[in-house]
């Protein structure tokens, strides 16, 4: 729609009631101060409907408190891959660090269509950061160089 003209965002002048922040804005004071006497002036594909009503008053009521941490643990095989399916719900800095040093093994992340393009190899000890933008899952790669099996132990932390 940004294309087509029709939103535009950050603006103050001329095209407030094109900007979505300034509809949310209003969505969350009709949430606390309702009042069906108001007319919806912003454009109409912003007006939320009853569900995202809903889900601003939930968010207002119980916050996001920040980023949580998961452990991925596992066994890469010998000069093998493993991937493991991570959830990522919200949008934000995904990081994934290994807890011991591991020579040979390198940490990777994949998106959900498997594109390599975005994988970043390097060793356990390093983090990988990846910036979530409307992808509900990631795959954790681990990628053995050794000549026998290697445990592993990862912490991930997600929006």
């Amino acid at each position: 729609m940004r294309r087509a003209g029709q939103l535009v965002a950050g603006s103050v002048g001329a095209h407030y009631y094109e900007d979505p922040g300034e509809a949310f804005a209003e969505a969350y004071g009709r949430v606390h101060f309702p009042s069906p006497e108001v007319e919806w002036k912003w454009v109409a594909s912003l007006k939320p409907g009853a569900g995202a009503l809903r889900a601003i008053r939930e968010d207002a009521l119980d916050p996001w408190t920040g980023r949580t941490s998961v452990a991925v643990a596992g066994r890469a095989p010998a000069h093998g891959v493993v991937v493991r399916s991570l959830p990522t719900p919200l949008d934000g800095t995904v990081t994934v660090q290994g807890g011991r040093p591991r020579h040979g093994i390198e940490l990777g992340l994949r998106s959900p269509l498997g594109a390599l393009g975005m994988a970043r190899f390097g060793s356990l000890t390093r983090p990988v950061d990846h910036t979530v933008c409307g992808e509900s899952r990631l795959g954790v790669v681990m990628r053995s160089l050794r000549d026998r099996s290697s445990s592993f132990r990862l912490r991930v932390r997600r929006p």
